[in-house]
């Protein structure tokens, strides 16, 4: 019926340890971009609410021309 897929194939009877898998890094403005929309999307149900969002320049062009307000 429903098939198991496993998310890492064991290569041995042995259990690896957590020094053993190498983790996955995102580098750009991908890192970033799921936080801001979440502000975004506040901002968009709370029309009245402040928000203090530090970051840099870009970020604050960002959520201006996202999100339509004033930085």
């Amino acid at each position: 019926m429903s098939t198991v897929i496993p998310i890492r194939a064991e290569t041995s009877a042995q259990t690896s340890g957590c020094t053993d898998v190498v983790p996955l890094v995102e580098r750009g403005q991908r890192e970033v971009f799921c936080g801001l929309t979440g502000i975004i999307w506040l901002h968009r149900k709370i029309q009245d609410a402040f928000f203090l969002v530090v970051g840099s320049r870009t970020c604050a062009h960002l959520i201006q021309s996202a999100a339509g307000v004033m930085i």
